[in-house]
């Protein structure tokens, strides 16, 4: 389980009938559940691409982006937006601060690739 945001929100990791690593939460973090299996799924090297990008965006200050497969993210030093590329009718992104978003990212590459 990882703990994100001020109130401390869960989101959990597990494996589904089909042996595919998902992801669920509160509703605050909808968005985050479905980009890590949509867009990261199993991939470490792609998980451990985006915790690069988001160390660049903090040693250069500038924003970095990252589209996957059905979301696109904006990262700055402070936060990150993720913004669904499927969805036209919603009209707000999730917005994360950076912190929590690393920390679910390193949660779940931990979760993909546990150390043995």
């Amino acid at each position: 389980m990882i703990l994100a945001g001020k109130k401390r929100k869960a989101l959990n990791f597990f494996i589904d009938k089909d042996g595919l690593p998902r992801a669920t939460g509160s509703d605050e973090l909808k968005d985050i559940a479905l980009f890590l299996e949509s867009d990261i799924q199993g991939d470490g090297g792609l998980a451990k691409e985006l915790l690069g990008l988001l160390d660049q965006s903090k040693q250069d200050l500038k924003a970095k982006e990252f589209v996957g497969n059905s979301y696109a993210l904006t990262i700055y030093p402070d936060k990150v937006i993720i913004e669904p590329l499927w969805d036209e009718h919603k009209k707000e992104n999730t917005t994360i601060p950076h912190n929590d978003f690393r920390q679910i990212i390193e949660g779940w590459l931990e979760f993909i690739e546990p150390k043995t």
